[in-house]
């Protein structure tokens, strides 16, 4: 049989939510995450991001983000093309936008200027500097479930998982405080799938005053066995997101 082939996730899961927070502050709660400068020539390094997914936010703390793909880039203006219906924050030209471009190995984040929108492109300045990290090499999926956590003690707590990957879990909860590095068993089902327990270690913690939920990224810890696990309910979640084969 052959094997299927792992979605692209879309970018903004890649980033913590915004949740009604300045531009300002959202750069603050990210930039830890970005701390590496791109020595390479802006216009050159944009010219090879053609068609990459691309996330612009600007500067109303109500904007969860426009998708756009790179269409083209010179020394006089970076150039997108429009991948869905514009948002309202979007139809004029706004200064001082957060654009986040992916490719296959790494997310890359600027600050630019939203010059001028003609029908589904937008002008933007070519940036000063470009932040990159790179992103994880196991694709994960957007499978939305409650998720269990059991901590130390026989501490239970609850949230919702938001992507997942052979390698690591995404999950959104009202849980605040962990420790570094903590250990916990997660559990949660995959509808028709099945039901998953596996032990992973926090890795990242995106949270803040303003928000209400904590977004936390975890590391699987799986043995082999395990692992076969996951990856078959990862390809049965997969499976039932293909569309139905039509009847000719």
């Amino acid at each position: 049989m052959q094997a299927l082939e792992i979605p692209q996730v879309d970018l903004g899961l890649m980033l913590p939510p915004r949740q009604g927070r300045s531009l300002g502050a959202y750069l603050e709660a990210i930039q830890e995450d970005f701390t590496d400068i791109v020595q390479e020539n802006a216009v050159d390094l944009l010219k090879r991001l053609i068609h990459s997914e691309t996330l612009v936010f600007t500067a109303d703390s109500n904007d969860l983000g426009q998708r756009y793909s790179v269409l083209f880039c010179t020394s006089e203006a970076l150039t997108l093309t429009l991948k869905n219906g514009i948002t309202e924050y979007h139809k004029h030209p706004s200064r001082r936008s957060l654009v986040f471009i992916e490719s296959e190995d790494s997310v890359y984040l600027f600050i630019s200027d939203v010059v001028a929108h003609r029908k589904d492109i937008a002008f933007l300045s070519v940036p000063l500097a470009i932040y990159r990290r790179s992103v994880r090499k196991n694709k994960r999926l957007p499978l939305v479930s409650e998720v269990q956590m059991l901590r130390k003690e026989g501490l239970r707590c609850r949230g919702k998982l938001v992507d997942l990957s052979v390698a690591g879990a995404c999950f959104d909860t009202r849980v605040r405080k962990f420790a570094s590095k903590e250990l916990m068993l997660i559990e949660f089902a995959v509808a028709e799938c099945g039901v998953c327990e596996l032990m992973v270690q926090i890795a990242r913690i995106h949270a803040d005053q303003t928000e209400t939920l904590c977004r936390v990224g975890a590391r699987l810890i799986i043995n082999t066995q395990a692992r076969q696990k996951m990856e078959y309910l990862l390809m049965c979640f997969q499976s039932r997101q293909l569309p139905a084969p039509s009847i000719s």
